[in-house]
């Protein structure tokens, strides 16, 4: 047996593993869908072979956090896939472990992993952060209520030369991936998520006084035969304009219907869409905390500028509980301190309505002033 991270010739035989589990005929291949994991940019995916062959992959790829000020780094887990021939033998869970071993040399201290699995939720993996999935339909008799002041925007298709105001919009987000306007294209392209329904991207920008103020990558219908749902994939800028967006999308027979998920953090989006039908939910897939005390280093910056004051109250550890679960941390609020599991510092860090009974209304107090902590969607064009 041999495991070891794989270069740009290695994964052509990852992507065609892929391939054979992952997908149906009329699905691009994997290596088109995810260029991030299969291109050999990064030589950070695994892979575990017998006698020379690849039976189990892992992609692995680096992506730097913008949330406020700080700058975050994290490692996203996707296109896992052992052959069926040697599936239940515990390969995936080696290759995880070498993950970690990556993950703490490299000096990152969040793994994002697309799936919700036992392998995953057996090594500290959780689900987290907040969201509310809306659904838009054609025939909802309240499409056309928009507000005066949006009546002077025009809608149209986005084109090549629009690359730079959209990029100029995903940059104004506060809380994002950091991405250049090359690999906004590449992913655009690459229809990564909008591919595994057997979805397109059609992209839409609302232009007022010949500015755009506002643009919607869409995943819907297009070549291929599908019962999915149509949805958003990102949006940035006005929120009036990103629901125009949306409702011009339905009027224009371009969906029927469209799911749109906005983490807690996008106030203004939300407010606007609240009179639609929704529900409350957690971001998709989970997220491990590898090294709390790092987290919290890399957070510095953002937590500053929110509360100066409430941060020099709070203080951290890294700690094992007794059931030796990892990425436990004992918390220092003011003179007070307890020992939180890695489910309850995830939930305390990125949930919007937070509830942990061990936690004093004189420390809630003081950790409300900083937290929840915002996290961008993972499952829009950076998904893996």
């Amino acid at each position: 047996m041999d495991i070891h991270a794989m270069n740009q010739y290695d994964l052509k035989e990852a992507a065609a593993l892929a391939d054979r589990v992952f997908r149906e005929p009329g699905h691009s291949s994997m290596a088109d869908a995810f260029p991030s994991i299969f291109s050999g940019a990064y030589h950070s995916s695994l892979g575990l072979y017998l006698d020379g062959r690849l039976v189990a992959f892992m992609g692995l790829v680096p992506h730097l956090l913008r949330i406020g000020k700080a700058h975050v780094p994290m490692l996203a887990l996707g296109s896992v896939c052992t052959a069926p021939e040697h599936q239940g033998k515990g390969y995936a869970g080696l290759l995880l472990d070498r993950v970690f071993a990556h993950m703490e040399a490299s000096g990152a201290s969040l793994l994002y992993v697309s799936g919700a699995g036992r392998l995953y939720a057996r090594n500290g993996c959780k689900p987290f952060g907040s969201t509310r999935r809306y659904r838009l339909h054609a025939g909802m008799a309240f499409m056309d209520a928009v507000s005066s002041t949006d009546e002077d925007i025009q809608i149209r298709e986005g084109g090549e030369s629009d690359r730079f105001a959209i990029h100029s919009l995903y940059e104004e987000t506060a809380v994002r991936y950091e991405r250049s306007l090359f690999e906004t294209g590449v992913l655009m392209q690459a229809e990564a998520i909008a591919g595994i329904y057997k979805l397109e991207h059609r992209v839409l920008v609302a232009v007022r006084d010949e500015r755009i103020i506002a643009y919607t990558v869409l995943a819907v219908k297009g070549r291929l035969n599908t019962d999915a749902v149509p949805f958003l994939v990102e949006g940035a800028g006005d929120a009036g304009a990103v629901e125009q967006l949306l409702l011009y999308a339905l009027r224009t027979g371009m969906a029927v219907e469209l799911d749109v998920t906005v983490p807690w953090q996008e106030h203004a989006l939300r407010e606007v869409l609240d009179r639609y039908p929704h529900a409350d939910g957690t971001q998709s897939g989970t997220i491990r905390i590898v090294n709390p005390e790092r987290f919290w280093r890399s957070m510095a910056p953002y937590l500053e500028e929110k509360d100066p004051a409430a941060l020099i109250e709070v203080s951290l550890q890294n700690v094992l509980v007794p059931s030796g679960e990892e990425g436990a941390v004992r918390l220092k609020v003011g003179r007070a301190d307890l020992t939180l599991s890695q489910s309850e510092w995830i939930s305390l860090l990125f949930d919007a309505a937070w509830d942990l009974p061990s936690i004093s209304e004189e420390q809630r107090a003081v950790l409300e002033r900083l937290l929840p902590i915002p996290m961008p969607y993972p499952s829009g064009l950076n998904f893996v």
